[in-house]
């Protein structure tokens, strides 16, 4: 058999494994990277739910106060309106509503036709206030 010599500085080593120290360094550091970006991608996403969460509750109070703003703004619509109402001539304002006051005597029924021909409804009077206008008169309410 043949013998073969070969000079050791001319043989180059060829490492059959894919990763060296090198390269398991660089996947170590690559994965400790990659956590740190998960970590702050994780923190990121906290703070933004906690900011979509608080202005949630802010956006909720907002709609609150404005359904209750608005509440009161139709109250005082519907307060002014009343404040602003007048009466037919001949017809008296009270508490905001108009009462004509008849000098006419005659039956329920037929006090009540009138009324209605009036566009008002006969009432019956329980207040001492309302007994002020006139008394003992029949008083019919515009509606």
């Amino acid at each position: 058999m043949e013998e073969i010599y070969v000079n050791a500085e001319q043989v180059k080593v060829v490492n059959t494994r894919h990763s060296t120290n090198t390269d398991r360094n660089s996947v170590h550091g690559s994965a400790v990277e990659l956590s740190a970006i998960k970590d702050n991608l994780t923190e990121l996403l906290q703070t933004s739910n906690d900011k979509l969460s608080s202005m949630t509750e802010q956006r909720d109070l907002l709609n609150t106060n404005l359904t209750k703003m608005t509440e009161e703004r139709d109250l005082l619509n519907a307060n002014l309106t009343k404040m602003k109402k007048t009466c037919p001539a001949g017809w008296k304002l009270f508490s905001c509503s108009c009462y004509f006051l008849s000098g006419k005597s005659g039956s329920w029924d037929k006090g009540r036709q009138d009324c209605r021909n009036k566009g008002a409804d006969l009432v019956v009077i329980d207040s001492s206030k309302e007994q002020v206008l006139n008394i003992y008169k029949p008083v019919w309410l515009q509606t």
